[in-house]
This record gives C-alpha cells, sequence and structure tokens, in this order.
C-alpha cells in the first residue's frame, strides 16, 4: 500500500501493456506521447488496489524514463523534435497480435493462420524476415538458435517477425522469432486435428496409412486415436520422433500436401493445410536430425570414455582430440573441440563429498595430462615399475663414471642429498610420475575409489599417513644408497678402488701421457656440483639451526613438477589452515571486485568484455573470427586456472600483468589493438575467477 500522495512507482511491462492496448483499440502502433502520457493517468486512476492516493506530477518523467528503457530494449522507436521525445511507435504491437492469433488456434484450430490479410497489418518491412519455407527454414532455425546461445541479455531480434514463403498461391505466414520451436509443432498439429476432424478426411487417411502401414494396423489406430484425443502425447512423439512416428507423420503431411497444392483454387483452410503440413514435415526431419546428431554425440562420448580407460590411462588433450571409433573415425567428426573441451571441464569437477575429481590433471612444465581417478593408481604403479629399473641402472652408471674420474659425489655420502637426487632424476626422465608423487593426490584417491588389498599394500610403502606426507622415494624405489656405491664401485678397474694406488698411477698418467682435457672438463663440473650441492645442505642446516629444530632430511618438489589437487592435509590433521570454501570464497570476492574495475564506464563486465571484442577481434570471416575468439578465452581460462590451483589473491594488478604478458605472445603478434585484447583477456581472467 502507498501512502497518501505518493508518487505512483510504474515499470516498463505496465508502459508496453498500456500502448499495446491502446493499438489494438485504434489499430494503430503510432501515438503521441502526450496521448501515451493521458493513457497513463487514465490507467492508474483507474486501478486504486495497486495506486490508492496517486500523486501525478511526475507521471511525465516516469513515462519518458520507461520510453528510452523500451528503446534499448527494442520494443519501441521514438521521434525527437530537439531534447523532447514527441512521438512512440510501439514495435510489439504485431508481436503481441500474431502471438495472440497463433494461441487462439491452440484453443480454436479453424481460425487461420496470421497472415498480413487475416490480421489486417501494415507492417513495417525493417521488422521481417523472409524466410522460404522449404528451403531455408531449418538453416535459418540452426543460427537463430547459435546467436541465442552466445548472446545474454534482451535478444536483438525479440521484435522482429519472419514471413514464411510457400508457393506463390499462398499467402505467407507471419511469426514471431521466439515461435520457432516447440510451439510451432503444436500449431500445426492442431491444423492436421483439424483437418482430421471432418469424417471424409479422417476415413480417406487412415486408408491410406494402413496401406503403408501393413501388420502394425492397431499402432495405426492408436496414433490416430491420440491425434483427436491426446495432442500432447502426440507432441511428445513428433519432438521426438521414433522410427515409426517419423514415417507416419512423413507420410501425413506429404499426402496433405500433395492432395491440395493440385488444386488451382484454394480456400483459406486448405492454404493453411498445406502450410501445416509443409511446415511439420520440415520441423519433423530437423528434429530428428538433431536427435541422430545428439545420439551420434553421446556415443562419442562414450568411446571417449573408453579410450580413457585403456593404456597407457594417461593423455594430452592433443592426443584426446585424435582418439577414433572403432572404425577408425576421428571422433571430432561426431564431437568439436568445445564439446571434448567441456567433457574434460565437467570431469574436472570433484563431485559432492569429495576432493579429487573424476578426472585428473597432471602438471608437468607446459604439459598437462589427464587420467581418470578409478586408474589412478594404475597408472602410478605402472610409472613406477619402469622409473625403479631406470632409476637403479642410472646411479650405477653414473657413479662409476664420478668414482672413475675420481669424484665421489656428495650424494654418494649424504642421504638428504640421494632423496634430493632421485626427485630430480624422477622428474627428468618421468614428470607424469613425478606430478603423481604428491600426498593429498595419492591419500584423498586412495580413500575415493576401490582398491585392491595388493595396491593398498603398496601405497603404505609411499604415505606416510601419521606425518601426512611421502615416505622417502628411496625406500620407495628400493634404493640403498650403500649397495648402489658398492656396486658402481664393482665397475671400476680393481687399482682405481685403491686411494692411494690410484692417486699414484693418476700422478704418472699425467707426467707421462698428459692430461686428457675433455675428462678434467666433465670432473670439473662433477666437483662444481659438488660444491654446490654442499652449500645447499649447508645453508639448509644453518636454517633448521636458526629455528631450534633438529636438521631433518629435506623433501624438496620441484617447481615444475605440480599436480592440480589442493593441498587440504592439513585440515585433516586439525589445523587452522584456511577452508577450500574460505578460499573459494576469497578468490571469487576479489575476482568480483576486479570485474567491477575493469569493467569502470559499462553497465556490467560482460558488456564490457563484448566491447573489447569487437575492437581487436575485426575478423570478418564469420567462423575464422569466431574460433579465434574461442582460442583467447581457452587461453585465458587456462591462466585463470592456474592462478586457482596457486590460490592467491587475483588482485587488478596481476590480472592485468598476466592479460600483458598473454597479450605479447607472438601469436597474437598480427593483432593491432593490444590494449582492447589485454581487457578482453583481464575480463574473461577475472569472469573465470568469480565463478
Amino acid at each position: 500500500m502507498q501512502s497518501e500522495g505518493t508518487s505512483p512507482t510504474l515499470y516498463m511491462d505496465d508502459i508496453l501493456d498500456i500502448m499495446y492496448e491502446r493499438s489494438e483499440k485504434h489499430n494503430d502502433p503510432v501515438m503521441m506521447t502526450s496521448t501515451l502520457v493521458q493513457s497513463v493517468i487514465s490507467f492508474i486512476r483507474h486501478t486504486p488496489n495497486r495506486f490508492p492516493s496517486p500523486n501525478l506530477r511526475n507521471i511525465p518523467a516516469q513515462v519518458v524514463k520507461r520510453l528510452l528503457e523500451a528503446e534499448q530494449a527494442g520494443e519501441v522507436v521514438l521521434t525527437r523534435e530537439g531534447s523532447a521525445i514527441i512521438r512512440v511507435f510501439f514495435c510489439g504491437y504485431f508481436i503481441r497480435r500474431i502471438t495472440r492469433r497463433l494461441h487462439e488456434i491452440r484453443r480454436e484450430p479453424e481460425i487461420p493462420f496470421p497472415t498480413v490479410t487475416s490480421l489486417a497489418l501494415d507492417v513495417p518491412e525493417n521488422l521481417i524476415h523472409p524466410v522460404n519455407a522449404q528451403d531455408q527454414l531449418v538453416d535459418f532455425m540452426e543460427e537463430v538458435k547459435r546467436e541465442q546461445e552466445q548472446q545474454d541479455g534482451p535478444r536483438d531480434h525479440d521484435n522482429r517477425l519472419i514471413r514464411l514463403i510457400f508457393s506463390a498461391d499462398i499467402e505467407p505466414l507471419l511469426l514471431p522469432y521466439a515461435f520457432l520451436s516447440r510451439d510451432l509443432i503444436l500449431i500445426c498439429l492442431q491444423k492436421i486435428r483439424f483437418y482430421l476432424r471432418n469424417e471424409r478426411n479422417q476415413s480417406y487417411m487412415r486408408q491410406k496409412m494402413l496401406a503403408v502401414f501393413r501388420h502394425r494396423e492397431k499402432l495405426v489406430e492408436d496414433t490416430f486415436t491420440a491425434i483427436l484425443s491426446r495432442p500432447e502425447t502426440v507432441l511428445e512423439d513428433i519432438w521426438k520422433p521414433n522410427e515409426f512416428s517419423y514415417y507416419f507423420w512423413i507420410q501425413i503431411t506429404t499426402t496433405i500436401t500433395k492432395e491440395y497444392t493440385e488444386k488451382k483454387e484454394k480456400t483459406i483452410n486448405e492454404q493453411n493445410y498445406i502450410q501445416a503440413s509443409i511446415l511439420l514435415g520440415m520441423l519433423l526431419a530437423h528434429r530428428k536430425s538433431l536427435l541422430q546428431r545428439e545420439n551420434d554425440r553421446e556415443q562419442a562420448l562414450k568411446q571417449l570414455e573408453t579410450h580413457l580407460r585403456s593404456e597407457p590411462f594417461l593423455f594430452t588433450t592433443n592426443k584426446i582430440f585424435e582418439f577414433t571409433d572403432k572404425n577408425g573415425v576421428p571422433l571430432t567428426k561426431k564431437l568439436s573441440h568445445q564439446d571434448i573441451i567441456s567433457y574434460i571441464e565437467r570431469a574436472e569437477v570433484p563431485r559432492e563429498n569429495e576432493k579429487i575429481p573424476p578426472l585428473v590433471r597432471l602438471t608437468s612444465g607446459e604439459s598437462r595430462e589427464y587420467v581418470r581417478k578409478d586408474l589412478l593408481f594404475p597408472a602410478f604403479f605402472q610409472h613406477a615399475r619402469k622409473v625403479r629399473e631406470r632409476l637403479n641402472q642410472d646411479l650405477i652408471k653414473e657413479w662409476s663414471r664420478a668414482l672413475n674420474l675420481g669424484v665421489r659425489l656428495v650424494e654418494m655420502q649424504n642421504q638428504d642429498a640421494f632423496e634430493a637426487s632421485i626427485q630430480e632424476r624422477v622428474a627428468r626422465i618421468d614428470p607424469s610420475l613425478s606430478a603423481m608423487l604428491d600426498f593429498s593426490l595419492l591419500y584423498f584417491a586412495s580413500r575415493e575409489v576401490p582398491l585392491s588389498e595388493q595396491i593398498k599394500a603398496e601405497l603404505r610403502k609411499i604415505l606416510d599417513t601419521k606425518k601426512l606426507t611421502l615416505k622417502p622415494l628411496s625406500s620407495f624405489f628400493q634404493l640403498d644408497r650403500t649397495n648402489l656405491y658398492s656396486d658402481a664401485k664393482l665397475l671400476l678397474p680393481v687399482w682405481k678402488t685403491i686411494p692411494v694406488l690410484a692417486g699414484l698411477i693418476r700422478m704418472l698418467q699425467k707426467l707421462f701421457i698428459g692430461i686428457d682435457r675433455e675428462e678434467e672438463a666433465e670432473r670439473h663440473k662433477l666437483r662444481e656440483k659438488n660444491r654446490q650441492t654442499a652449500r645447499q645442505f649447508a645453508q639448509e642446516r644453518d636454517r633448521t639451526a636458526e629455528a631450534g629444530k633438529a636438521p631433518r632430511p629435506s623433501k624438496p618438489r620441484p617447481a615444475a613438477q605440480k599436480t592440480d589437487t589442493a593441498a587440504t592435509s592439513s585440515a585433516d590433521s586439525g589445523g587452522t589452515t584456511e577452508t577450500s570454501s574460505q578460499q573459494r570464497e576469497r578468490i571469487r570476492t576479489s575476482a568480483k571486485e576486479v570485474l567491477q574495475s575493469l569493467s569502470s564506464g559499462y553497465d556490467n563486465p560482460e558488456d564490457a568484455r563484448q566491447a573489447a571484442l569487437e575492437r581487436w577481434n575485426t575478423i570478418i570471416d564469420r567462423k575464422h573470427r569466431k574460433n579465434l575468439t574461442i582460442d583467447v578465452e581457452n587461453l585465458a581460462r587456462d591462466h585463470a586456472r592456474r592462478m586457482l590451483r596457486k590460490r592467491g589473491t587475483p588482485t587488478l594488478e596481476r590480472v592485468q600483468e598476466m592479460a600483458r604478458n598473454l597479450a605479447k605472445k607472438d601469436v597474437f603478434e598480427s593483432i593491432r589493438d593490444k590494449k582492447s585484447l589485454e581487457l578482453f583477456i583481464a575480463l574473461t581472467i577475472a569472469k573465470q575467477l568469480r565463478q
């Protein structure tokens, strides 16, 4: 309830409803602004329940404000003299008239289809898009669907009409864009039902169908019964046609079209039968094609899953794009790259009450691989077996070579250095295994997938669940430093294993043979490496001593080797570390602030992003333009996800710096407007982080 003398609050829909009533009454979508204001005042006075004691002084200002909103939404065209709005053309009048007629046909199918003649309309040509019903309708529907999926907010063509053109002797139909869907099928079905209500037509069509579908008489009779008594059931059969319903309706529509097309003089009803039959046949074929494509897509996704379950279990994105079906046909013939990317992104989201997603991404340097969570451990132990053999051979060979040069490596003498050496070698030999050597990943995955007792026993060799860390890799790979050292010495000549004798012979070699420059360079390199390693561990001991802690084995993880699994172990052990939900909320809040800063001067961030896109992506070819936009967006999203994995706060400076670095890549060298490209990338990154 409004208080005494309160100024009424009007909405854009109020103004549009008032304009429609007046346009309907006078059959004219054009009105003077002053007339509209008077109509609004009359509306307020006749609505006492909503406006009990209205103050009408600011009504003209409110009307102007709502008209400007309606103009922005494409609902009206305004004529101005200077800054004053003097005349209003109500575009939505035609849409509402035609939509109302279509809804009337649902209830009373004998009412003619909406045409310029049947509705006595004088529609401006700029509001009409001509479409040939038989040659262009399906392609046009696909185009409208793609545009609507890509566009946010009000549709540019909400108030535009389609003129569906048939043969020269049939008047074209007028339809709103919004009716290019299930609604149009229902309207056409109503016309066919009206045709079949005539006993002669029904009897004729029954005989036709029974002759075509021999031995399926009951199915034919049941379908006719459903057409006349249960149209919603029939509509579902047409929307999702099976083999019988598809051919049944193709026969009916073809028969009706042929029957009446041959007539020279056609009544309005006969024209409507032809139009309904042609449209229903086209829409039915279109729906069957869509369902077939969707079925092919689902089958291709199942085949993709089958590939992901096969060896070698780990696959890069490029390798996934190269998957084929059982006939060797690439799955990308049935799946777009975006379909595959969307599948991966969905599979990377953990299920409720789980920490590891169904598809695990392993990141090593610039490369990314994917492995299914339920196949993580077969892949892990398969790689571990191969690396174990390689490590044993490489260590003995390299240590033997160093000893042969008279150098005892620090890793031969120090267990911490030995462990660090193993980690470095694993990262170099098998980056995928190094990425899987992550406590949080292995620990939580082991709790979320069923494991055999054998795998559980193997996991106990690598997971220290009390300390919530990995056990020493030397233990897991069964590498004993002392035994390796002994095996390396066995490969040396006997005299080189006796220090005094080895030193004497080496001195005599220098005197009588000379210095081998290559061996000396290699020896110098190994000694320099020794000094660096010794300094590193001396600094580590100093740091632990200053902190008042006993020295402990260092477990450095190479910086380039990371997994995308969050380190949540501290939360499990009762620590006060920020929870995942708190981290996500912090990142969302910061990303929202970044979006607001970047989109300053625009109504919303998406408007700013689209404006930046229009400035930097000036490619004329529509397909190439779209592909370039998708590539840039995917690149931006990838870097946003990297920031998420690091749990960093996305400040404006960080996001802009990241966007600036991406825009400098050689692949974008041909783009002139780098500033707009940077803004577009920054907005895309912030948008991804906010989600």
